[in-house]
């Protein structure tokens, strides 16, 4: 569920790229990165 979820914050800071707006984007990529490393941490660990 987590993995979705950051996926989907790819996307959606893939868009707000196009539109312009750097800085949402870019605080769309850093969530996306948190989740998607804890996502990957957690299957490995558990």
């Amino acid at each position: 569920m987590l993995l979705l979820l950051g996926l989907m914050l790819l996307v959606i800071s893939l868009e707000e790229f196009k539109k312009d707006r750097k800085i949402t984007g870019w605080i769309n990529l850093v969530v996306f990165l948190l989740i998607f490393f804890e996502s990957i941490w957690n299957f490995l660990l558990h």
